[in-house]
């Protein structure tokens, strides 16, 4: 009737005891897991969410921990792009430092939000963002988030001409 699982010491386990112990673990194990895979939108919904009103975006570029380069946008269309870029995001939570990248940015949000005693809050919400993470998640996949960013800082964009200023800091 019984399994020996463990022979020579006289125990004796069934094999569809071991299968549901086994399958308890696994079952546990991926529940834990998936509690550190979030989407990046799921992460800044306390601050930012559709009702969210955004009112500029600063931007600091950072190259090898120095800064670069910064800027300011109040364009609605622009901030949104940006926005929606990193909200397609998958994300894992990372106990451990994220991965640190040779270029880096912090946005700066200024956002206004009604509150429920119909007061408006108006605070700045500050996301830190490298090709390998984001406010200390590490990204999953091959993401495009830093399209609209390197759009602006390729073709000049905003940053007018940035290339040509790397390696000094833009007050």
């Amino acid at each position: 009737m019984g399994y020996s699982l463990i022979s020579g010491f006289g125990v004796e386990i069934s094999r569809k005891f071991t299968n549901r112990v086994l399958l308890g673990f696994l079952v546990v194990f991926l529940l834990v897991n998936h509690l550190y895979f979030t989407t990046f939108e799921k992460v800044i919904s306390k601050k930012i969410d559709d009702e969210t009103e955004i009112r500029s975006l600063s931007i600091d570029v950072y190259e090898n921990g120095d800064k670069q380069a910064s800027v300011t946008i109040d364009d609605q269309e622009t901030m949104e792009r940006i926005l929606s870029d990193l909200k397609k995001l998958k994300v894992k939570k990372n106990d451990q430092d994220y991965m640190m990248s040779s270029r880096s940015f912090h946005l700066t949000f200024d956002i206004r939000n009604l509150t429920k005693l119909n007061n408006y809050l108006a605070e700045n919400y500050r996301v830190s963002v490298s090709e390998h993470s984001v406010n200390g998640y590490k990204i999953l996949g091959k993401p495009d988030h830093l399209k609209t960013i390197d759009e602006l800082v390729e073709d000049g964009g905003v940053f007018g001409s940035m290339a040509a200023r790397v390696g000094r800091l833009i007050d």
